[in-house]
C-alpha cells in the first residue's frame, strides 16, 4: 500500500495560527504563552479543544462503527443514521454481538435496521450498510477492519443508462435473457383498455390459464407468412379474413345445432318455409308448431272471480304458459289471473300465475307444459286486482305447441 507523504506547513505559518479559530471546524488554536494561571487556564483550553474534536469524530467516524467490547468474541456497533433505498434508517446501537471463532466474519446492518453477521456480505449491495470485517483466532478477536468507507467513497451508478426508471420511459430495445416471473399470480395486466399494446409476437403457443386446466393454442411455423385479420366488430361488415390459402369445407365436420326454447319466437315451425318442422322435441316424438288459443278480452274494471268466458279445446296441445295485458295498470298491488282446465288450475303456486305487477301493463306466467286434450274447457279466474286501482280492460291468451298432424 502506498500512502503519499504530506509535508507540514512552515513554522511561520503554524505560529500565525496562535489564538485563532479554524474556519472549517471551529476548533481553537491555543495562544502562545497560555499557562495554568491564564484565564481560562491552559488545561481548560486543552479540554475544550479535545471536547470539540471528539464530538466531530463521533459524528463522522463513530457512526455505525464496530468496536471490540473486550469481552471474548463479542463486538458492539455504535448508533448511526443512514439512508437505505431512499428511506432514512435510525440504528440505536448494539452490544454483545458474538462472532465465530477461528473465522472471518462480516458485519452489516439490514433494512430493519439490525446487526447481521455472516461469512460474506449479501450479494445485493443496495439492501444493507457494510460495517466491518472481524477476524477471530484462538478465542480472541485479532482484527476489526472498518468497511464503512465502501459507502463513504461510493460513486453512484448512472441509473439513467443502466436501469429502467419507474415509467420505463428511458428504455430503447431491451434484450430479455431470462423468464419473466410475476410475484403474485393472477394480479397484474399488460396494457389497459385506454392504452393497449399495438402488437404481440409469439413464437409457438398461447396458454390461457384456468383453475384446474389450461386452454392452449399452438401453431407450427409456416413456410410463408400467414396473416389473420379480425375486423373491428363495431363496424357493419364483421368478418374474419385468412390471407393465405383458400378455405374449403373439405374434411370439415359440422355438428347439428341445438335449438333452444321457441316460445315467442317470430316463426312457428309449421312448415319448412317457417323455420322447418321440429322432431323429437321435449314433448315427444313428432312434429309441432306454436298455437295461440283461448284469446279473451274482458272489458271494464276487473273484479275477483271466475270470468264468464269458456273455451273448448278443438284439438290436443301442450299449454306452455299464458300472457295477460291490461289497458289500465293495477296500482298498490299485483293483478293475478289463474288459468284452469276443466276447473283445475294448471299452476302449482299462485306465484306462477299471470302476475301483472303494480304500474305494469303486461306479464307472462311461468311455463308449465300442461297437456290439454280435445274437448277440455279452458277458463280464467281473477284472483287479485290491485289494492288502490284495479286493472281494467284485460286481454288473455294461452300459448302452446300442437302436433303438426292437427
Amino acid at each position: 500500500m502506498t500512502i503519499p507523504a504530506k509535508p507540514f506547513e512552515s513554522q511561520s505559518v503554524i505560529d500565525a495560527l496562535s489564538g485563532t479559530i479554524d474556519d472549517d471546524t471551529g476548533v481553537d488554536y491555543i495562544p502562545k504563552g497560555t499557562n495554568p494561571s491564564s484565564t481560562p487556564p491552559l488545561a481548560t483550553r486543552y479540554w475544550r479543544v479535545f471536547q470539540r474534536v471528539n464530538a466531530m469524530l463521533a459524528d463522522v467516524a463513530g457512526q455505525g462503527k464496530a468496536w471490540h467490547t473486550q469481552n471474548g468474541l463479542n463486538i458492539g456497533v455504535s448508533p448511526c443514521v443512514f439512508m437505505l433505498g431512499g428511506v432514512v434508517k435510525t440504528f440505536v446501537g448494539a452490544e454483545n454481538q458474538l462472532v465465530a471463532d477461528d473465522l472471518t466474519t462480516y458485519v452489516w446492518l439490514d433494512a430493519t435496521p439490525a446487526v447481521q453477521t455472516g461469512v460474506a456480505l449479501p450479494a445485493d449491495q443496495t439492501t444493507f450498510l457494510p460495517v466491518a470485517q472481524v477476524v477471530a483466532v484462538g478465542g480472541a478477536i485479532t482484527s476489526i477492519t472498518d468497511l464503512r468507507s465502501r459507502i463513504a467513497l461510493l460513486v453512484p451508478q448512472n441509473l439513467s443508462a443502466a436501469y429502467a426508471n419507474d415509467t420505463l420511459s428511458n428504455l430503447g430495445v431491451v434484450a430479455i435473457n431470462a423468464a419473466l416471473l410475476l410475484a403474485t399470480d393472477n394480479a397484474h395486466d399488460i396494457g389497459a383498455a385506454a392504452k393497449a399494446l399495438r402488437s404481440l409476437y409469439l413464437r409457438t403457443s398461447l396458454i390461457l390459464k384456468q383453475a384446474g386446466f389450461n386452454y392452449t393454442v399452438t401453431w407450427a411455423d409456416p413456410a410463408q407468412a400467414v396473416a389473420v385479420s379480425i375486423i373491428d366488430p363495431g363496424v357493419a361488415a364483421t368478418q374474419v379474413i385468412l390471407a393465405h390459402g383458400a378455405q374449403t369445407m373439405a374434411n370439415k365436420t359440422l355438428t347439428a345445432p341445438t335449438i333452444a326454447d321457441l316460445v315467442n319466437m317470430p316463426h312457428d315451425h309449421s312448415a319448412a318455409s317457417k323455420g322447418g318442422l321440429l322432431t323429437n322435441t321435449a314433448f315427444g316424438t313428432g312434429k309441432y308448431f306454436s298455437v295461440a288459443i283461448a284469446t279473451h278480452f274482458e272489458a271494464g274494471t276487473l273484479a275477483v272471480g271466475v270470468l264468464a268466458a269458456e273455451f273448448v279445446a278443438p284439438f290436443a296441445f301442450t299449454l306452455r304458459n299464458a300472457t295477460g295485458r291490461v289497458k289500465t295498470a293495477p296500482t298498490g298491488d299485483t293483478l293475478i289471473v289463474d288459468v284452469r282446465i276443466n276447473g283445475t288450475s294448471i299452476f302449482a303456486l299462485q306465484s306462477e300465475m299471470v302476475s301483472i305487477v303494480a304500474a305494469a301493463f303486461q306479464a307472462t306466467s311461468a311455463t308449465t307444459d300442461y297437456a290439454v286434450s280435445t274437448g277440455d274447457v279452458i277458463t280464467y279466474e281473477v284472483e287479485q286486482v290491485g289494492s288502490t286501482v284495479a286493472g281494467a280492460d284485460l286481454t288473455l291468451v294461452c300459448n302452446g305447441l300442437a302436433a303438426s298432424t292437427v
